[in-house]
């Protein structure tokens, strides 16, 4: 291509082919593999967020609208997303009705389901065994208005999947659920705001990721929310800073270009 210099990874020591390379490292995590790469060029590699995609007027409006049955109500706002393109990486929707009940019952949390079209279903599934109200917004969004959301949202419960990378580059508080594939190089970085449960480390010996995931119970991953928000029932959340009941978000919410960030986490750049 012409290129007078050319930058990437090597399989090993002895492979020379470009101007500039590090070996390859498997287990890396992939921002760190990626930024170690950059800074041979000389750039910051210290920022570690990620990017999200930025909402337009449109898309915080969208969002907005599709947030206003709970603007009247209190109780942090909780995003569940229970889909995943691989069926091996979906918590039950059995576990996911009952985590909502769970936190519609000690938090006062509005419960929101996220989902692309095809998960319908599924979210229709959740919805039908919770004894909470929910709103299902699936199939509801483009990509924009879907950052919007998650960026109003005091909570995001998702699978190993899209939508929980967005949570992390929006700097909304999440709790990811982890069962087969090789998530470690993919987990955030910042696990104070991110809680991973990783059904691998609750199973018992010899019992595959896909059968982890299926039995996690419900307890662990209500304590991952707990660590989130916090220890008291029907307490308004502390964590997005916004007086943490659905009308203050839906009335505020930002889009992820609009939210002040602090240094050194993980978020939009």
């Amino acid at each position: 291509l012409g290129a007078r210099a050319t930058l990437g990874f090597r399989r090993d020591e002895c492979d020379d082919r470009l101007t500039a390379s590090l070996v390859y490292d498997r287990a890396e995590h992939e921002v760190l593999r990626w930024l170690r790469l950059f800074a041979l060029l000389g750039a910051d590699a210290s920022d570690t967020r990620l990017a999200a995609p930025t909402p337009t007027e449109g898309d915080d409006a969208a969002a907005r609208a599709l947030l206003a049955p709970l603007a009247l109500a209190g109780g942090p706002l909780v995003g569940l997303h229970p889909g995943a393109k691989d069926p091996a990486r979906r918590w039950p929707p059995e576990c996911f009705a009952a985590l909502a009940d769970t936190l519609a019952a000690r938090y006062g949390a509005q419960i929101v389901l996220t989902g692309v079209a095809s998960e319908r279903a599924t979210t229709a599934a959740v919805r039908r065994l919770m004894h909470a109200p929910a709103l299902d917004l699936a199939g509801a969004t483009g990509i924009g208005s879907l950052t919007a959301l998650v960026a109003s949202l005091d909570l995001l419960i998702a699978n190993d999947t899209g939508v929980a990378h967005l949570a992390v580059a929006t700097e909304t508080p999440s709790v990811r659920l982890i069962g087969p594939g090789q998530p470690d190089e993919w987990l955030p970085l910042d696990r104070a705001r991110h809680q991973v449960v990783d059904a691998r480390q609750l199973a018992a010996p010899n019992v595959d990721a896909a059968t982890a995931l299926r039995e996690l119970p419900v307890a662990p991953v209500v304590e991952a929310c707990a660590r989130v928000i916090g220890p008291h029932p029907l307490s308004p959340s502390p964590v997005r800073g916004r007086g943490g009941t659905a009308a203050a978000l839906i009335a505020s919410s930002p889009s992820p270009a609009g939210r002040e960030r602090g240094a050194g986490g993980e978020g939009r750049r």
